[in-house]
């Protein structure tokens, strides 16, 4: 098990990178936020999604719905794109 203060250190170490690669020019970024499944992760987590989501970061808490948004995501844009103006 990781201790409390090392989990922090990387979530804040993990964060300042992700938030500075969201400065630079790129692609578009989201997010996923695993935790240790207890209290003290689960807090940890929480500190986490609010420093992304006021970054205005999308935020998952599994790669899989991640997914499931990111593919919905691009199939609403391709539809758009065949579709024109009409589609809005």
């Amino acid at each position: 098990m990781i201790s409390v203060s090392y989990a922090a250190a990387v979530f804040e170490d993990e964060s300042r990178t992700i938030l500075k690669v969201l400065q630079g020019p790129g692609k578009p970024i989201a997010v996923v936020v695993h935790s240790q499944a207890n209290a003290d992760g689960w807090n940890l987590a929480a500190k986490q999604v609010k420093t992304y989501c006021r970054a205005g970061l999308p935020v998952y808490y599994s790669v899989a719905s991640a997914a499931k948004a990111i593919d919905r995501f691009l199939w609403y844009t391709a539809r758009l794109g065949k579709s024109g103006a009409s589609a809005r």
